[in-house]
């Protein structure tokens, strides 16, 4: 269904770990950047639900 590099970058956007900088000064902005890392892995997980449910409801038979 979904590729395991998919897979794999979902796991390390839900732990936190893209786009993490290692400096304290640039903590907001990596909080940021693991929000919108974040916002971005659920609307790929819920458009591939959608996109998985039209194809499977207009699947012929």
């Amino acid at each position: 269904m979904l590729s395991s590099a998919i897979l794999d970058w979902l796991v390390q956007a839900l732990n936190g770990k893209l786009s993490s900088s290692s400096s304290s000064s640039h903590r907001k902005d990596r909080d940021s950047i693991n929000s919108i890392n974040m916002q971005t892995a659920v609307g790929v997980v819920l458009l591939s639900v959608a996109a998985a449910a039209v194809f499977w409801k207009i699947k012929p038979e």
